[in-house]
């Protein structure tokens, strides 16, 4: 805004509303019509800033508009400027508008580099958001910001950052074809709480675990609490577990071939529109390949469900299940025996329903852990050279004889720990250690805080494949 003063030929000033308000006074003073100039000047940037809520709106005028988005919900801005524009907001909408302008305020962190530099042309460590975009894409870039929007904690972003997000937009992506691929429709008169198969019953109720507690950070403004739930149920549960799961039911197709279908694609369409608002692009085009001749996503609306109380048990026992084979993977993994070497495994469980339930995924054994034999009992029973995971109330026995040498591998897993142990001592030594604390940076802290708890993590783990050898 140009400063309102206007100055006579003798440097009088006149200050007014406008010009021709300034003319008038220009004439009163001078007893006839003068030339008069405005200063060149402009007020502070944050004067012409504290009128946006309203200015932007036709204000003064009584518009539409105006009273349509005056006063608004919230304000996001960064902390840096609260003074400068936050209050003077809050003072000139209350004084020209006898309203606040706005309810709550989400003060979200500032962007600075990998090191959490604050970025700067001399220091060459700006990262341009065009090229991310080029390279990348809108939607990688607007998850991994939202990602890394922790309250209270600047956000550092590197390229690598986004291009590992990069690979869950892929997920999402590859879910889609394999639905596709797999003639899975979408039935709009679809009862969920119809569903029979237990890993479909799984798949709902953490869909509306999912959504519910979207919905609370949500109200809460904690945006990356919601990216994070995101991630876990679409990658892991969505497009690694139950992909997974469901591959047997369509090669075989078994008993729940047509109501997997359905709820593979009802819940992959909840998925889209619950990304939709941090992913708009990808979601919206994943959706017109599913529906040709609907409406756009953006017109949809969000439906809240409340979960299934009779789905609990299958959510437990599904739970058991990953558990179970991830524990076993986990093993081969540490215990180096290759994928091409089968494995005999006992499974063990004093409850018959468990063990029955278990019974049912015996293919989804044999498929993820390459087995060559599976035996269920209600008790277990000591095997000599094996392997013993115990998973809440099931007992796994993995065969090692002719597998490993587990006398070998014992010694190679005990002088990998000993080797955590030496660094994880040497990194305590330095957290430990107060002249390094007051003098190291925030960046370096952070980061032997994180190998600290990585490496007590790994030897655990070690500890747990020692114990298991039998």
């Amino acid at each position: 805004h140009q400063i309102p003063a206007w100055y006579g030929p003798d440097n009088k000033i006149f200050v007014a509303n406008n010009l021709n308000e300034a003319n008038k006074m220009a004439k009163k003073c001078y007893k006839k019509q003068v030339k008069i100039k405005q200063d060149d000047d402009v007020l502070d940037t944050w004067f012409s800033s504290a009128l946006w809520t309203f200015s932007t709106l036709d204000w003064p005028k009584k518009t539409y508009e105006l009273n349509k988005f005056y006063p608004g919900n919230v304000l996001v801005t960064g902390f840096d400027i609260i003074f400068f524009w936050v209050a003077r907001m809050m003072m000139m909408g209350s004084y020209f508008m006898k309203k606040t302008p706005f309810k709550d305020v989400y003060i979200h962190p500032l962007i600075r580099d990998e090191k959490g530099q604050k970025m700067s042309k001399s220091k060459g460590n700006i990262i341009d958001p065009l090229e991310l975009l080029d390279k990348y894409g809108a939607d990688t870039l607007r998850f991994t910001l939202t990602a890394l929007l922790n309250p209270g904690r600047d956000v550092k972003l590197s390229e690598a950052r986004v291009k590992g997000y990069r690979s869950f937009i892929n997920k999402i992506w590859n879910a889609s074809n394999y639905l596709l691929i797999n003639k899975c429709y979408y039935n709009k008169n679809f009862k969920f709480n119809k569903i029979k198969s237990p890993l479909n019953q799984w798949l709902i109720n953490e869909l509306f675990e999912t959504k519910t507690t979207i919905d609370e950070f949500m109200k809460k403004y904690l945006f990356h609490e919601v990216a994070n739930e995101l991630y876990q149920f679409i990658w892991h549960q969505y497009c690694d577990w139950y992909v997974e799961l469901t591959k047997s039911t369509f090669n075989n197709k078994n008993e729940y071939f047509e109501e997997t279908k359905e709820t593979a694609m009802w819940t992959f369409v909840e998925i889209l529109k619950i990304i939709h608002p941090i992913m708009p692009f990808v979601s919206e085009h994943l959706w017109s390949k599913i529906f040709e001749n609907r409406n756009m996503l953006i017109n949809e609306n969000l439906k809240n469900y409340k979960k299934v109380s009779k789905f609990n048990d299958s959510q437990i026992n599904i739970h058991h299940l990953i558990m179970i084979i991830t524990k076993i993977r986990n093993l081969r993994s540490e215990l180096n025996i290759p994928y091409k070497k089968l494995i005999s495994i006992d499974i063990s469980n004093k409850n018959k329903k468990t063990l029955k339930f278990l019974k049912l995924y015996i293919s989804e054994f044999e498929h993820l852990l390459k087995t060559d034999k599976i035996n269920f009992y209600i008790s277990n029973k000591i095997v000599p050279n094996s392997a013993y995971l115990i998973i809440e109330n099931t007992t796994i026995c993995v065969y090692l004889k002719d597998i490993i040498d587990t006398n070998e591998e014992s010694k190679k897993i005990l002088k990998k720990k000993e080797k955590l142990i030496t660094e994880h001592r040497e990194i305590k030594s330095k957290l430990n250690n107060s002249n390094f604390i007051q003098k190291a940076p925030e960046n370096i802290i952070e980061q032997f805080k994180n190998q600290e708890k990585s490496i007590k993590s790994s030897i655990e783990k070690l500890d747990q494949i020692i114990d298991s050898i039998k």
